[in-house]
């Protein structure tokens, strides 16, 4: 093994790795997580770039029939009745079985435990006659005692045919509470009779065949520490400097000190702190190094580390750290595109792992009670097609956006789309758009745009230029008649 080859590790299976390194990780993400303020700056950006300030709105878009072209009012009507029932079970604090989280709180904190411990849990279960979810760490889903791994369960996940078909749920592990009793597991399947999911697994990495998922900051966890450590060096540096200690001499120290608030007798084992006198005796001798840290590349050398740490994420450095105040109007830009297009993924992912499955469970439960009447011949998976509205997208310049969302919309693009792009529900701003014009035509008030037409007034195709005749004048400032002719 000669040296380039010496630090590689060979591949192996991907369960074995999470069996004997998962653990290690997740524990020193979130230790880092909760001491190194860089690192919860990174998972706070992930965080609220893929939650936003309100969630992800679902918007139904449930078809009765093959013709999709227009919309009945039967259609309306169901979509409307969806979505007000997804409103209602995501309202308050009802999703979560202990009643502590607001969905948006719910599905945030279930981000940011896969994120930090590699993989977080739900399982479904029922309070006061309705659907909730009881989120799990991940130490809870493990083998009952006397239960090995084997091809039908793997550290807590019981395997089947298709995947996963349910897991083994353990109690909390409380330290006053001794060791776990065997009988205190609890089998949960992954669907119940009706094929509805019961269990949801939010993965943060998940390495190609592993049933579990490991953190994201595994490939940050050693360049973070190390980055760590050599800031608490630089703050101890700094302090130092800053102590300008005081050194007396005189007969009696001891006597000396005691007078004086601040004083302190030096010794072999006295440390130095700011706003402090030493009183040392008459034959002692003070030797003061001439100590200098100036740290003047400090900045540069962070910076290029945080660079290499976040790229592992996807994320400018930019927006994780708030200085965006620092580049000009383009390098802003290009750092909210490029934080946007990462959310994209993360969002995607959640919504396929826990916002669908949450709407899901909701409306089979209110077709279940009577409060939504199944159309004949339709299926679950029809009956809940729909579009997600994302996070709005703040940019610098918000004004290239509006151009961009004209120029597109001159191109024939439809106007929902572009809307959701920007985390707006076109339907929403059309109603909310007419009540703002009646309002504003009940009080007599007018507000002319600066180049269109009246706000409020709806949108007017371009019309084409009419073709010049023979009678209009030619374009410029010379009259008809008059030709200049062109000098030699």
């Amino acid at each position: 093994m000669n040296r380039v080859q010496g630090g590689w590790l060979a591949e192996t299976d991907p369960n074995y790795d999470w069996v004997n390194e998962s653990l290690d990780l997740a524990t020193r993400a979130t230790d880092l997580v909760r001491n190194d303020p860089v690192s919860a700056a990174l998972i706070n950006a992930k965080t609220r770039g893929e939650q936003g300030s309100a969630g992800l709105k679902f918007r139904s878009l449930v078809s009765l029939d093959s013709d999709t072209s227009d919309t009945s009012d039967d259609e309306t009507a169901l979509r409307r009745r969806i979505e007000e029932i997804i409103e209602e079970a995501s309202d308050g604090r009802q999703i979560d079985a202990q009643g502590l989280s607001t969905r948006r709180e719910f599905e945030s904190s279930m981000s940011e435990l896969s994120a930090v411990a590699g993989e977080c849990f739900a399982v479904r279960c029922s309070v006061n006659g309705r659907t909730a979810w009881k989120m799990l760490r991940r130490s809870r889903i493990s083998n009952p005692p006397g239960k090995i791994d084997s091809a039908e369960l793997f550290q807590g996940i019981i395997l089947g045919e298709g995947g996963p078909v349910g897991v083994w749920v353990g109690p909390p592990q409380r330290v006053w509470s001794g060791q776990r009793k065997s009988e205190e597991w609890v089998h949960v399947p992954w669907y119940d009779e009706n094929g509805m999911p019961c269990v949801m697994h939010r993965i943060g990495k998940r390495e190609p065949g592993s049933y579990r998922g490991i953190t994201m900051f595994a490939p940050n966890l050693y360049m973070a520490k190390q980055v760590k450590s050599t800031i608490d060096a630089y703050v101890v540096a700094k302090r130092v400097q800053a102590c300008h200690p005081i050194f007396i001499k005189c007969s009696d120290p001891t006597a000396a000190a005691k007078k004086d608030r601040n004083g302190v007798v030096w010794g072999p084992n006295t440390t130095l702190e700011p706003g402090k006198v030493y009183y040392i005796g008459e034959e002692g001798e003070i030797t003061l190094s001439s100590f200098q840290f100036q740290g003047a590349d400090m900045r540069e050398f962070l910076d290029t580390l945080y660079r290499n740490e976040f790229a592992a994420w996807g994320l400018p450095i930019d927006v994780v750290l708030a200085q965006l105040g620092k580049t000009n109007m383009a390098a802003s830009r290009s750092a909210w595109l490029q934080y946007y297009r990462q959310c994209d993924c993360w969002q995607t992912d959640h919504i396929e792992q826990v916002s669908s499955i949450v709407n899901d469970t909701i409306i089979h439960e209110a077709i279940l009670t009577g409060r939504l009447a199944m159309p004949a011949g339709m299926t679950l998976r029809q009956l809940m097609r729909g579009r997600w509205i994302r996070p709005p997208r703040s940019m610098p310049d918000p004004l290239k956006e509006a151009n961009a969302v004209t120029a597109w919309a001159a191109l024939g693009r439809d106007l929902t789309g572009l809307y959701a792009e920007s985390g707006v529900d076109f339907n929403e701003s059309i109603a909310q758009r007419e009540e703002d014009n009646r309002t504003m035509d009940a009080h007599g008030i007018q507000i002319e745009s600066a180049n269109g037409p009246q706000f409020g007034a709806p949108f007017a195709s371009p019309q084409a230029k009419p073709e010049k005749t023979q009678d209009d004048p030619p374009a410029g400032d010379q009259p008809a008649d008059t030709v200049e002719e062109p000098k030699p």
